[in-house]
C-alpha cells in the first residue's frame, strides 16, 4: 500500500502527517515485538496435560500449532490454566505432525 492510497482511504490531505503516522505505527510495532525471542518445539502426547517450559524463559509470547506440511503454523488463540512444573530430564525435539511451538 502506498502513502497515496493511505491518504485516500483516511481522507487526510497532508503528506507529512500521514508519513508521521506511518513512522509512529512502525515504531510501535518495533517496540511491541521482542527482539531476542526464541522458540521451543514440543511433541504432544496423549493423556499428558503439562509440559516443562524452557529453563531461561522470561515471558510466554504465544503457542502455535502446525497448520500444514509446508511448515506453516497458526497461533492457538487462548491458552488458559497454565501449570508450571519442574523441568524433566529432557524434551524431545518436535518433528511429528501434531507438534507445537512455544515462544
Amino acid at each position: 500500500m502506498t502513502v497515496l492510497e493511505i491518504m485516500e482511504r483516511t481522507g487526510v490531505k497532508e503528506v507529512q502527517r500521514i508519513i508521521s503516522y506511518i513512522d509512529d505505527a512502525l515504531y510501535e510495532l518495533e517496540v511491541d515485538l521482542p527482539h531476542n525471542s526464541t522458540g521451543a518445539m514440543y511433541d504432544i502426547s496423549a493423556n499428558v496435560r503439562t509440559y516443562t517450559f524452557p529453563a531461561g524463559m522470561v515471558n510466554l509470547q504465544g503457542v502455535y500449532m502446525r497448520y500444514n506440511t509446508d511448515g506453516e503454523y497458526i497461533r492457538i488463540p487462548e491458552v488458559s490454566h497454565l501449570d508450571s512444573v519442574k523441568p524433566s530430564s529432557g524434551v524431545a525435539s518436535g518433528t511429528s505432525s501434531d507438534d507445537i511451538i512455544v515462544i
